[in-house]
């Protein structure tokens, strides 16, 4: 691979998706306890308990403008299937087992925490 100015972008994305329900449903499979709350409600939340919080306050500020931008990120991983080619490394497809796996990785290595 490339380096410096002119070093291509390699993305790791799948090119297959899921709802995002999916998801929802898969932690609430594994035992988490997942409340959904509208984005608007979320961010007046957000905006009490942030104060002093930089952290929360920089989390509002990024919702609000992500809220309003005009153009989302595009990712490709053209760049990735071509370095990739002929090695056997593939991407699966999407699936709620894919999901179940991920989820089980985040909990064994401490990311998420195990369930109650």
């Amino acid at each position: 691979m490339r380096t410096g100015a002119d070093a291509e972008v390699h993305h790791l994305v799948n090119r297959t998706s899921l709802p995002l329900d999916t998801v929802w449903e898969r932690l609430r499979g594994k035992g988490f306890d997942i409340d959904l709350t509208p984005a608007t409600e979320l961010a007046a939340r957000l905006a009490v308990t942030a104060g002093t919080d930089r952290d929360l306050a920089k989390a509002l500020i990024l919702g609000e403008r992500a809220t309003f931008a005009r153009h989302r990120p595009t990712w490709d991983e053209a760049n990735t299937r071509q370095a990739l080619s002929g090695s056997g490394i593939v991407c699966p497809p999407m699936t709620a087992d894919l999901i179940d796996r991920h989820i089980d990785y985040f909990i064994d290595t401490g990311f998420l925490p195990r369930p109650v």
